[in-house]
């Protein structure tokens, strides 16, 4: 016979046209597979299948996967700079389960990032780097005036 309701309430959605554009939306924002496809009602499982069959997909799940990666680095130092600036007790506060987490996204996908090259399809990366420059230096004098 057919399956129950509460069958179909547990069995995930099948891919889609909407689907797949949510779990890029979200792996862009997060580089978690997991949490992504959880987001949008559909498996890991599903979303790597779709990946290896589909080569459109596959490039749109590896961009996505870099911009996600570089967004987990950007929350990291931010983490950091929050960190330093929050004091001794704060510095010494053990790293959070999140943070543990974002580490450990960091290093699974390292090589698939860096295979992407999107690090050398950033327009200008001296541009980049400066700007983040400007930003420590502003945040150091910032710390530094505050330990004044």
């Amino acid at each position: 016979m057919g399956d129950t309701a509460k069958e179909k309430a547990d069995k995930p959605a099948t891919w889609s046209a909407t689907i797949e554009k949510g779990f890029l939306e979200e792996l862009a924002g997060s580089a978690n597979v997991t949490q992504s496809a959880i987001a949008v009602g559909t498996t890991d499982k599903r979303a790597w299948q779709r990946r290896q069959a589909d080569a459109k997909f596959r490039a749109a799940f590896l961009r996505a996967l870099a911009e996600g990666y570089l967004r987990l680095e950007l929350r990291m130092l931010q983490r950091a700079l929050a960190r330093a600036a929050g004091g001794e007790a704060e510095r010494d506060a053990p790293t959070s389960h999140e943070e543990r987490t974002w580490l450990q996204l960091l290093r699974q996908h390292r090589g698939a990032v860096q295979a992407t090259g999107i690090f050398e399809e950033i327009d200008d990366l001296g541009v980049v780097t400066d700007r983040i420059d400007e930003k420590l230096s502003e945040m150091k004098r910032r710390l530094e005036s505050i330990s004044e």
